[in-house]
């Protein structure tokens, strides 16, 4: 399975919601990720990345 880590060894354990999107002639395209209060923001994780 795939995570994301904005820290090294912190998996963040909240699911994005994901947009695609792809330029009309389909040789470029953009993935964004929106998080919805991520945990890499709680007090108690910032410390972790210092």
């Amino acid at each position: 399975m795939a995570v994301i880590q904005f820290i090294q060894g912190v998996n963040e354990d909240v699911i994005p919601d994901i947009r695609l999107t792809r330029s009309r002639d389909g040789s470029t395209g953009t993935a964004t990720f929106r998080f919805a209060n991520p945990q890499v923001l709680e007090a108690q994780t910032t410390n972790k990345g210092t």
